[in-house]
C-alpha cells in the first residue's frame, strides 16, 4: 500500500470516520493503522492494527504489515514489539501478564483492594 504523506491528514481523518461509522471494519483499521505509523503515531498506530487483528482473526495482511523490518524499525524506538497474535492468542497472553503481575506486586508486598 503506498501512502501519500501530505495528504496523511485527510487519510487519517477519513479513516477515524469510517471506524467510527463501522465499528467492526477491520479493514478500516488496519488503514488507519499503516496511516497513523507512517505519521510516526506509533501507540495509535498499533492500538489501530491491534484492532484489525481482532476483527479480522488470522487477517495475513495485516500480519504481514506488523512483521515487516521496516515496521519492526519504527516501533522500535518507542520500546514497542508489535505481537501479530491471533484474538484467542492474545487473550491468553492478558491472561498470563495479568497473573504474572499481580505474583510481582504480592512479591513487593503491595496490597489490593
Amino acid at each position: 500500500v503506498q501512502y501519500n504523506l501530505n495528504k496523511q491528514p485527510a487519510a487519517e481523518e477519513t479513516f477515524k470516520k469510517v471506524t467510527a461509522a463501522q465499528p467492526t471494519n477491520g479493514s478500516a483499521f488496519r488503514s488507519l493503522g499503516l496511516v497513523q505509523l507512517m505519521a510516526k503515531k506509533f501507540q495509535l498506530s498499533e492500538a489501530s492494527l491491534m484492532k484489525a487483528l481482532q476483527l479480522i482473526s488470522g487477517d495475513a495482511e495485516t500480519q504481514k504489515a506488523l512483521a515487516t523490518p521496516e515496521v519492526q524499525a519504527k516501533f522500535a524506538p518507542q520500546g514497542v514489539e508489535p505481537l501479530p497474535l491471533k484474538p484467542a492468542e492474545f487473550d491468553a497472553l492478558i491472561v498470563k501478564e495479568i497473573a504474572s503481575n499481580v505474583a510481582l506486586a504480592k512479591a513487593a508486598g503491595l496490597k489490593f483492594n
